[in-house]
């Protein structure tokens, strides 16, 4: 992007800048329990209503992807962990089902603590426009599909799990959040006295009950340890491979693996798909797990089925006298 395109997209970041003060944080430091005894008739009406129209009902996030779309269904107030070697597109992928979230009016927060905020903004958009150059028009059509829809917590590097805890209470009250991202697993201190691997699995399990008390999914990258050998990274390895504890993905509701075929680097015609993305662990009605292979677009920097960027919006028209001009 030139520098004016940058300069006039700049402008419009602090709508999706999220900066919390201690104050403002405080009153979810302790998260008061609520009666959670409830009777087994008051369920009735809606195990009612999803016998009779089938789990396609079922609310919770799609995937993007239309030829899994009926095989996956996150369900709210849950727990998602993406897990895959490093450099392998967890993040990216990420921002991608973020992206399809949006579309269906779900309200995403990222903290992305490896990340610089103003350039993850912009690579979404890049994302979303299909291209690395966009021009403002189609940047601001990114705009247009985003607002009161996406924000970010402004954190880069380590933060206590404590904290972490009390930003997605407040995003998730405060702002209506119902899919929130923590990117990475890495970066999340532990309290004095424990060791980094219990302190992880811990923190985890805190994540897990702060889903289901806000009723916002939460989504959270983590690395595989890397094997050893020259093939180390032909497989992404699996649930138990997550760098942590193997406890990290039992505790999970959702187990997602991301692995890219980096022997390809780019190259077509080989009959090898670029990527897979492996559900490993699905809990609830869809219990589906397997493989599922990807292309990777370079241009868009979206995982695809083919050769095409997906949309995820539809460009408005705008009247000019006789003519419509697509934003």
């Amino acid at each position: 992007m030139d520098r004016l395109k940058l300069a006039d997209t700049a402008s419009l970041f602090e709508e999706f800048d999220i900066r919390l003060t201690d104050e403002d944080l405080q009153r979810y430091l302790d998260f008061p329990d609520s009666t959670r005894i409830i009777a087994a008739e008051s369920l009735v009406e809606r195990a009612k209503q999803q016998l009779a129209f089938g789990i396609g009902t079922t609310p919770g996030l799609r995937l993007p992807w239309p030829e899994i779309e009926s095989d996956v269904r996150i369900t709210p107030g849950t727990l998602a962990v993406w897990s895959g070697l490093t450099h392998h597109g967890k993040s990216q992928m990420l921002k991608q089902v973020m992206l399809g979230a949006i579309s269906q009016d779900e309200k995403v927060c990222f903290a992305s603590l490896e990340e610089n905020v103003l350039q993850l903004f912009l690579n979404m958009g890049q994302m979303g426009c299909g291209t690395q150059e966009p021009s403002l028009r189609q940047f601001m059509g990114f705009v247009d599909f985003c607002v009161k829809k996406l924000w970010f917590y402004d954190h880069e590097g380590i933060i206590s799990g404590k904290r972490m805890g009390q930003v997605i209470r407040w995003c998730a009250a405060e702002k209506g959040v119902t899919q929130f991202v923590v990117d990475s697993l890495m970066l999340v201190s532990v309290a004095k006295g424990y060791d980094k691997f219990s302190g992880h699995v811990d923190f985890v399990a805190e994540l897990k009950a702060i889903a289901k008390e806000t009723g916002c999914t939460i989504h959270l990258v983590a690395h595989n340890k890397k094997p050893q050998g020259k093939a180390s990274e032909a497989e992404s390895g699996g649930i138990h491979d997550i760098s942590g504890g193997h406890e990290i993905g039992s505790m999970a509701d959702y187990v997602f693996s991301v692995w890219r075929n980096k022997k390809l680097a780019g190259e077509r015609g080989t009959g090898e798909r670029d990527a897979k993305l492996i559900v490993e662990k699905q809990r609830g009605q869809f219990n589906w797990i397997g493989t599922f292979p990807l292309d990777f677009h370079f241009t868009s920097r979206q995982f695809v089925r083919g050769y095409e960027p997906m949309k995820f919006w539809e460009p408005r028209q705008r009247e000019t006298g006789e003519d419509a001009v697509e934003l």
